[in-house]
C-alpha cells in the first residue's frame, strides 16, 4: 500500500514537470514594442487626484493571454511613462508581442472629462483591474477590458497576430 501511495505520487509529481512548458517565449525577456504612438492635445492645468470611483468592463471575448504575459507589457508601460504629466486630451497607447510568440498585448490610457494628471504608481494597478477582474477562473485565458474613472480611461487588451482581438 505504501509503495502505491509513493508511486502515485511520484507520477503526479513527474506528470506535473512534464505538463510545464521548457521552451517558448518568457513574458519578460521576449517582450518586444510592435507600435506606440502618443497624442498631446488641450491645456497645461492638474488636479489633485483623490479617490474616486472605478469602474472595470470585461471584454469576455476575443484573444486570450495568461496573466503573467499582460503584467509584463502593463510593467514595461507603466515603467516607460510614470513621471509624466499628462493634460486634458492626451491619451497613449503601446502594442507589445513576444519573440516567438503570435501574441499581442494593447496598453493604452487617456484623460478623459477635462481631467489632466501626472501618471503614478496607480498606472500598474488601474491597468490589472480588467486583467485581475475579469475571467477570473485562473492565470489563464485573461481576455482584458478597461477601467474607467471620472479622469481617466486605461485599456489592457490582448490579442494576437497584431490585431487588438
Amino acid at each position: 500500500m505504501k509503495f502505491t501511495l509513493l508511486f502515485a505520487a511520484l507520477l503526479v509529481g513527474v506528470s506535473t514537470v512534464v505538463a510545464t512548458p521548457t521552451s517558448g517565449p518568457d513574458p519578460v525577456k521576449d517582450l518586444i514594442i510592435v507600435s506606440s504612438s502618443e497624442s498631446l492635445n488641450g491645456t497645461l492645468e492638474s488636479r489633485d487626484l483623490v479617490k474616486r470611483d472605478e469602474i472595470v468592463t470585461c471584454y469576455n471575448i476575443g484573444s486570450k493571454i495568461d496573466r503573467a504575459f499582460a503584467v509584463a507589457a502593463i510593467d514595461a508601460w507603466c515603467a516607460s511613462i510614470i513621471g509624466q504629466f499628462w493634460p486634458s486630451g492626451t491619451a497613449k497607447n503601446t502594442m507589445f508581442t513576444w519573440l516567438g510568440s503570435p501574441m499581442t498585448m494593447y496598453v493604452a490610457g487617456s484623460t478623459i472629462n477635462g481631467c489632466s494628471f501626472t501618471v503614478d504608481g496607480n498606472c500598474n494597478r488601474l491597468l490589472r483591474l480588467p486583467i485581475d477582474g475579469c475571467n477570473t477562473g485562473g492565470v489563464n485565458g485573461k481576455q482584458g477590458g478597461f477601467e474607467t474613472d471620472p479622469c481617466g480611461q486605461w485599456t489592457a487588451d490582448p490579442g494576437s497576430n497584431g490585431g487588438r482581438f
